[in-house]
């Protein structure tokens, strides 16, 4: 302390003792206004990075009974991942952490390894409902059923049939590729159901 007199006061200080001593407390000065800087632009930095994250992010919440999806690794590789599911959401912790009921246990997992999962139901249109393989009119009248096949075996197919033949064959193809997507469709209704 006595040597800081000195140098402040300017008084009994040898010259080469004092610009020792005022190169260390200019580094001192020099340090801290470094570290200053140094925090300030990391705080600008980081406020950049959220803005930049926050563009594609978005909010999930889940409620308790929720059924949620949960991205797991694969089971013949770690590394990669996908989305298992349905699972039931039994509580909520803070913003970003859920326990989830999965088969036998319940384990926390943050909302970034969760998706909301909504199960599909089959839309037809008002008055009509599935029966074996047609789709029939729904309606008080007594329904003729005769005409329904039940046997589970498939007799014909979109390939029996018949496209008039005055039609180019490019044509033909188009018709054939339209008939497989509508029975493609027609199945996953029919299996949903």
């Amino acid at each position: 302390m006595a040597i800081l007199k000195e140098i402040w006061t300017g008084q009994g200080a040898e010259p080469k003792v004092k610009l020792t001593y005022q190169c260390v407390l200019e580094l001192q000065e020099r340090l801290q206004e470094t570290c200053e800087l140094a925090r300030h632009e990391l705080q600008k930095a980081q406020g950049r990075q959220k803005q930049y994250y926050d563009v594609k992010s978005k909010d999930r919440k889940f409620q308790p009974g929720d059924k949620v999806l949960l991205l797991l690794p694969t089971d013949g590789n770690k590394l990669l991942m996908h989305w298992k599911g349905p699972f039931g959401v039994i509580e909520r912790r803070n913003d970003n952490n859920y326990r989830i009921q999965l088969p036998g246990k319940v384990k926390m997992f943050h909302a970034n390894m969760l998706k909301k999962c909504t199960e599909r139901k089959p839309t037809f249109p008002t008055g009509m409902e599935i029966l074996g393989a047609a789709v029939v009119e729904s309606s008080n009248d007594v329904i003729d059923e005769s005409f329904v096949e039940f046997s589970g075996q498939q007799k014909e197919t979109y390939k029996d049939v018949h496209i008039n033949p005055d039609l180019d064959p490019a044509r033909k193809q188009q018709v054939f590729r339209i008939f497989s997507q509508m029975c493609r469709r027609l199945q996953t209704w029919v299996n949903i159901a």
